[in-house]
């Protein structure tokens, strides 16, 4: 008796790669509309012995006719429809269908990836290792680049904290020294030159060629002043453009017990080739996707809407988002946003010591990741 899988086809892909791994198969069917066929067509080409059948979206009694004959085709085989996605119709059909038919078992893929038998009441826990390049693919997404965290070091940690640092002494020469269009230009054409910034309040920047390393001094009144030197592998990503904060939630998620393998900045390409998106972090938990965006503060919500749309095109409707500011309080209609859009929101300053800031990070994951979005 052959093993028969047919699987509805709509706009999410990743349900119909899992329902494979969770029943195995002999052969797929790929049921799609005309709609939907550019999906199945990529499915197909991603997975061995599988065929297309197309059916329509709008006749009713000709869905039934066209999706009866289906079945019929393997009547003496054990068959599994997986209902998790194309249109409601379809499912209602095979799902009338299927009630008299001894041989056919309807499948469901929830958000947590776990598979509910719905003809006998079973559910099968999903115990996957998903890398992000795996779920990604499922979900017909390829970045052009990355930066796994597994490729920062001890140094980068430590140049961080320094930075961290530098900020809180004051942050407004901080900010100038590390996003003065002058210093960026430098850093992005002339890397192998020395170089050397000063703010009229007498703070500054110096980039060491032969060290390659940046001394950052900050003068304040009252105070003596402080000065740090800092270089590690990725000392340009952390200094420059909030980098240091990305890092920072970075390093923290890699600490949580669900987190299975994450990564920095996530580049997604136009066709052409040119970058289209870029998010800060991504984290597997093994079976899903939790997207974070780090803002040291919120000053247009238009972001959290780009946010929230980057994360439904590449990581799909289970994927989680997280946005974290580094601030004690969010502001309020910055807050009211993300709940609205059931984005996580996190302020970093808000919780006391590093350890305690962990602490209720992971605390807020644990109870969030486990729950479903609504589509």
């Amino acid at each position: 008796m052959r093993k028969i899988h047919i699987s509805l086809v709509g706009g999410q892909t990743m349900p119909i790669y899992i329902g494979f791994q969770a029943t195995g198969y002999d052969l797929a069917l790929l049921v799609h509309s005309k709609e939907s066929m550019k999906e199945a067509k990529h499915i197909k080409a991603n997975i061995q012995k599988a065929a297309l059948y197309e059916l329509p979206t709008v006749d009713y009694d000709n869905i039934l006719i066209q999706s009866e004959a289906l079945l019929n085709q393997f009547k003496d085989d054990e068959v599994f429809v997986n209902v998790s996605g194309g249109i409601k119709t379809w499912t209602v059909a095979f799902t009338f269908l299927s009630v008299s038919r001894s041989n056919v078992t309807l499948i469901y893929i929830d958000q947590n990836n776990d598979c509910i038998d719905l003809t006998h009441k079973k559910k099968q826990i999903g115990n996957y290792h998903l890398g992000i390049t795996d779920i990604l693919r499922y979900n017909h997404q390829k970045p052009s680049g990355n930066t796994p965290l597994s490729t920062y070091t001890s140094r980068d940690v430590k140049a961080m904290k320094q930075i961290r640092q530098l900020r809180s002494f004051k942050i407004k020469d901080f900010n100038q020294l590390t996003l003065s269009s002058v210093v960026l230009d430098f850093k992005n054409s002339n890397e192998d030159d020395s170089f050397h910034y000063e703010l009229s309040t007498g703070s500054s920047i110096t980039y060491d060629r032969e060290k390659r390393s940046y001394t950052m001094f900050l003068t304040k009144y009252g105070k003596q002043p402080m000065r740090l030197s800092l270089s590690s592998p990725h000392i340009d990503q952390l200094l420059f453009n909030a980098g240091w904060m990305e890092f920072q939630v970075a390093h923290a998620l890699g600490e949580w017990s669900q987190a299975k393998e994450v990564w920095l900045n996530v580049k997604f390409p136009y066709i052409q080739g040119k970058v289209k998106n870029e998010l800060d972090v991504i984290v597997s938990t093994g079976s899903r996707l939790l997207f974070v965006e780090c803002k040291t503060q919120i000053y247009n919500t238009t972001d959290i809407d780009k946010f929230r749309t980057a994360v439904k095109n590449y990581g799909g409707t289970s994927s989680k988002a997280l946005f974290i500011t580094d601030t004690i309080q969010m502001k309020p209609e910055a807050a009211q946003k993300c709940a609205d859009s059931e984005i996580m929101a996190f302020c970093w300053r808000g919780h006391g010591n590093d350890d305690e800031t962990k602490a209720a990070l992971f605390d807020l994951l644990d109870h969030q990741m486990k729950n479903i979005n609504k589509k």
